[in-house]
């Protein structure tokens, strides 16, 4: 056997493994399981890919359990993609076995049940704003607390310099 088929077979055999495991898990929960693994930003093309899988699903399950591993990204898409995994079941439930940081702690919270292994983590929900001229994503948090210390400064120069550096929102 070539070296590339050992390692297609390997994952064929960790896939299969998987697929037993997710089929017990259904079992168990009486549900009907999505694993979420987005190890890049939570995006809107995320949502999108997201609403392609589900609409395979029958009109509605009864229950969604949705297996959630993820940094987060952006707010308004996991906002999204909440409304769209309601949309398709009476019961949502998140699993965090790792962790669900950012975008995605609000993913795993709007779900009508958590379920978290032991060393399981959610973050905080911090919204992130883009910057309209740079186009980067700034926490919304950093945005208050740089209005703030500008308001507490005396000096009017020092208040407009600084409030100049602000993105607009």
């Amino acid at each position: 056997m070539k070296p590339e088929e050992k390692e297609i077979e390997k994952i064929r055999s960790a896939f299969s493994k998987a697929d037993s495991l997710l089929e017990k898990l259904e079992e168990k929960l009486k549900a009907k399981v999505l694993c979420f693994i987005c190890h890049m930003s939570i995006t809107y093309s995320v949502v999108y890919r997201l609403n392609k899988i589900i609409r395979k699903f029958p009109k509605e399950v009864e229950t969604l359990a949705v297996l959630i591993d993820s940094g987060g990204g952006d707010i308004d898409a996991a906002s999204k993609m909440v409304k769209l995994l309601r949309s398709y079941c009476k019961t949502y439930i998140s699993i965090i076995p790792f962790f669900a940081k950012s975008a995605a702690t609000l993913l795993a919270v709007s779900a009508d049940k958590v379920i978290m292994c032991r060393g399981a983590e959610l973050g905080i929900v911090d919204p992130l704003v883009r910057d309209p001229i740079t186009g980067i994503f700034i926490p919304a948090s950093s945005l208050r607390r740089a209005i703030d210390f500008i308001h507490k400064a005396e000096d009017p120069l020092i208040k407009l310099s600084l409030a100049d550096k602000i993105p607009p929102s």
